[in-house]
């Protein structure tokens, strides 16, 4: 902008030569050359004015729109401000005038900005423990189905131990009963030999009395 400035003084400042000179060539007889000089210096003359006053609209075009984005920024920064509050802003002479502007809101803003980071780095977090136990979860899914065999296998045996230790159960209770039937069938039979012993004794006593 600032090369732009220059030239445009440089080019003012020939053209003015220009002129003078045109004017002193005026007072003189005036020859075609004179008059192509002429001609020349206000082509040159308009083309410029055209030129600067391009660019001056330009100029405040970009003016605007830095205008527009200067107050959009305000307002994100939480800033109340309008048109006219930012024309003053631009006008002034402060160099702090945009910084006192938002510096009431630049604690809360970072505030803010500290709160929603963490937030995101808990969402993260979140996040990446959800898929640490889903990788887990289909581990262990696709184990128990690759297992699921000799899972069954086992409860199988595990079954068949259990009616093995009922069977042997009920056989030793079984046992136990048919030694308990033998012990008395043994007891009444020496009961029996007994009574039979006494008895023949006694006969024989008897028989021997006699004699």
């Amino acid at each position: 902008m600032r090369n732009v400035k220059n030239l445009s003084l440089r080019v003012g400042k020939e053209l003015k030569a220009l002129e003078e000179s045109a004017k002193t060539d005026h007072l003189l007889p005036s020859t075609g050359i004179d008059r192509i000089k002429a001609y020349q210096h206000s082509a040159i003359l308009k083309k410029f004015q055209t030129v600067m006053k391009n660019y001056n609209c330009s100029q405040l075009e970009y003016r605007d729109k830095c205008k527009s984005r200067i107050k959009l920024q305000l307002q994100v920064a939480g800033a109340d401000v309008n048109d006219e509050k930012v024309e003053d802003m631009l006008e002034s002479t402060n160099p702090c005038v945009f910084t006192d502007a938002v510096l009431e809101q630049t604690t809360a803003a970072k505030k803010s900005l500290i709160e929603i980071e963490a937030r995101r780095a808990d969402i993260i977090k979140l996040e990446k423990s959800i898929e640490e136990m889903k990788e887990m979860f289909a581990q262990i899914a696709l184990l128990v189905d690759q297992q699921g065999d000799l899972i069954d296998n086992i409860e199988h045996n595990v079954g068949m131990a259990v009616d093995r230790v009922e069977a042997a159960k009920a056989s030793v209770e079984k046992a136990v009963k048919t030694q308990k039937s033998a012990r008395k069938k043994k007891i009444i039979c020496y009961i029996i030999l007994g009574v039979l012993i006494l008895i023949l004794i006694t006969t024989v006593a008897s028989l021997l009395g006699l004699t």
